[in-house]
C-alpha cells in the first residue's frame, strides 16, 4: 500500500470511530461508565475495568479488556512517592502513565459491520459479560498471586508489579518485600520510575 493510500485509509478509521464513538457514549449513559480516549472505564465490586476499543485499517473492530484491584493505584501511588494522584479524576487510573498495571483478561477482533448503534451495544454487552464471568470466577488478588509465569508456568500474561500489589492489598507485607527483592535479583527494577528509584526500589523503602 502506498504512503498516500495509508493516510487515506488511516483518515476513513478516524472517521469511522469518531462516528462509532458517538453511540458508544450513549451506551455508556445507560449503564453509568465513562470513557476517555476510546478507553472505557469503570468500577464493579471493587474490581476496577478498563477497555480500549479500536478500528484498523482492515475495518475490523479491535477492543482489549483489563482489570485490576480497585485499591492497586493508591497503593502504587504511595509506593512510587506519587500520593497526590489520589486526588486526581478516576480516568488516571485507566489512562495515566504512572497507574497500576492491568490483567488483560480478553481480546476481541471482529468485522464492522458499519452499523454503529448495533456494534456499540454488541461490545457494551460483550465486556459486560466477560466481567461478570471474570468476578463469579476470580477474586483479583487471588487470581494474580496464583499465577507464576514470569517462571514460565502458566498463560496469563501481566506485570509483575501486580504480584506486589496483591500480596500488599492481602496485607502480606513480607510477602512482598520477597518479591521485590526477586525482581531486584532479576534485573527488574518494576514498570515504573519516579525520582530514579524504581517501583521495587521503592517498595523496599516504605515497607
Amino acid at each position: 500500500m502506498s504512503e498516500n493510500k495509508k493516510n487515506l485509509a488511516m483518515k476513513e478509521v478516524r472517521q469511522l470511530e469518531k462516528e462509532l464513538t458517538v453511540f458508544v457514549k450513549q451506551e455508556l449513559k445507560k449503564r453509568k461508565y465513562k470513557m476517555r480516549d476510546r478507553t472505557i472505564f469503570f468500577t464493579k465490586e471493587d474490581v476496577f475495568i478498563c477497555c480500549n476499543f479500536l478500528i484498523s485499517v482492515q475495518k475490523k473492530l479491535e477492543y482489549v479488556i483489563g482489570v485490576k484491584n480497585n485499591d492497586y493505584d493508591n497503593i502504587h501511588w504511595d509506593i512510587i512517592n506519587m500520593p497526590d494522584n489520589k486526588n486526581e479524576p478516576e480516568s488516571l487510573k485507566a489512562v495515566g502513565a504512572f497507574s497500576a498495571p492491568l490483567i488483560e483478561i480478553a481480546r476481541e477482533n471482529k468485522e464492522f459491520s458499519g452499523d454503529y448503534e448495533l456494534e456499540a451495544k454488541e461490545m457494551l454487552d460483550n465486556i459486560d459479560r466477560i466481567i461478570n464471568n471474570f468476578i463469579q470466577k476470580h477474586n483479583v488478588d487471588d487470581y494474580i498471586i496464583a499465577s507464576d509465569w514470569y517462571k514460565g508456568k502458566g498463560l496469563v500474561y501481566f506485570s509483575p508489579d501486580l504480584k506486589a500489589l496483591a500480596y500488599l492489598h492481602k496485607g502480606q507485607i513480607e510477602e512482598a518485600k520477597n518479591f521485590a527483592k526477586e525482581m531486584l535479583a532479576r534485573q527488574n527494577r518494576g514498570s515504573t520510575v519516579n525520582e530514579g528509584k524504581g517501583f521495587y526500589e521503592w517498595l523496599l523503602e516504605k515497607y
